[in-house]
C-alpha cells in the first residue's frame, strides 16, 4: 500500500509553499473558524495567504471490503501557502457488494492509515468522513476510541449525517472534538432538516454544536446567522475554488 507520509512524493500532492458563549474543544480551538474543503480536483488556494481561513483537504480514500482495507491517495496537486493551516480528511466506505469483516484486525489497519494521513507534512488535524451504517457503528466508535487512547492530544473531527445530530444519539459521548453536521446533499429528509435548522433547533449531541458542513450549490438561508458567525463553518465545492468566490463566501458567512 502507498504511504502518504510525505505530501510532495512522486505522483501524489504536490503542495507549493509560498515562504462566543459556545465552549469550543481546546484541541481545535486554534484551527480556523471558516474552513474550504479540498476534494479531488486540483486546487490552487495560495491566494488565501494572510486569510484566517483553513483548508480540509482529501487525503485518501480507505475501503473496507471483506477483511481488507484498500487504500487510493490523493493524486492531485494541493497548493497553499505554508501559512494556511491543513486538516487531512479520510474518506472511509465499507463495501456495499463484500460486507468489510469489522474485526480487530481490520480496525487496526485503518487505524494506521489515519495514522499516516494525520503525519502528512504540515497537517495540524484529522477528519474522518464516514457514513457509517448501523452495521458498522460499533467498529466506528471503537476506532474512535482507539485513536484517541493512542494519541490523547490529536485534534479529531469527523463529519455527520444531519439525522445523527437531530434524531439519532448514537454519536453522544463519542472521543472527538467536533461531529460537523452536513447539511447538504441530505436525501429524502432534507426538508424537515432544513425547517428543524430554520426554527433553530440545535442539534442534541454537544459534538455536533460547534460546526456546520455547507455546500456552495445547496441552500444556505435557513442556517440561523448567530450559528454561522459562532461555529466552525466548512464548505464544500465541487468545482476549484477562486479568489473571488471565497471572498463572498466570507462576506456572506460573517453577515
Amino acid at each position: 500500500m502507498t504511504s502518504l507520509r510525505t505530501l510532495g512524493a512522486g505522483a501524489l500532492v504536490a503542495l507549493a509553499l509560498c515562504s462566543c458563549h459556545r465552549k469550543e474543544p481546546s484541541r481545535l480551538k486554534a484551527f480556523p473558524m471558516r474552513v474550504l474543503w479540498a476534494w479531488e480536483e486540483p486546487q490552487d488556494l495560495r491566494f488565501l495567504k494572510g486569510r484566517n481561513v483553513g483548508v480540509a483537504f482529501y487525503a485518501k480514500h480507505v475501503l473496507l471490503r471483506g477483511d481488507r482495507v484498500l487504500m487510493r491517495p490523493r493524486v492531485a496537486p494541493l497548493r497553499v501557502d505554508e501559512g494556511t493551516p491543513l486538516m487531512a480528511v479520510v474518506r472511509v466506505d465499507g463495501d456495499a457488494r463484500e460486507s468489510p469483516v469489522l474485526d480487530a484486525a481490520q480496525r487496526e489497519a485503518l487505524l494506521r492509515e489515519l495514522e499516516d494521513a494525520f503525519a502528512l507534512r504540515r497537517v495540524v488535524a484529522l477528519q474522518i468522513d464516514f457514513d457509517a451504517r448501523v452495521s458498522e457503528r460499533a467498529f466506528y466508535r471503537d476506532l474512535l476510541w482507539d485513536l484517541r487512547k493512542r494519541h490523547p492530544q490529536l485534534p479529531v473531527s469527523i463529519t455527520a449525517l444531519a439525522s445523527w445530530c437531530l434524531d439519532d444519539p448514537w454519536i453522544r459521548n463519542l472521543p472527538v472534538d467536533e461531529a460537523v453536521p452536513m447539511l447538504f446533499r441530505m436525501g429524502g429528509g432534507a426538508t424537515k432538516v432544513r425547517a428543524q435548522v430554520r426554527q433553530g433547533r440545535d442539534f442534541h449531541a454537544d459534538s455536533a454544536r460547534n460546526a456546520l458542513g455547507l455546500s456552495t450549490d445547496e441552500p444556505r438561508d435557513m442556517v440561523p446567522a448567530d450559528w454561522r458567525r459562532s461555529r466552525r463553518v466548512y464548505v464544500f465545492q465541487g468545482r476549484p475554488w477562486t479568489e473571488e468566490n471565497v471572498a463572498s463566501l466570507l462576506q456572506e458567512l460573517d453577515r
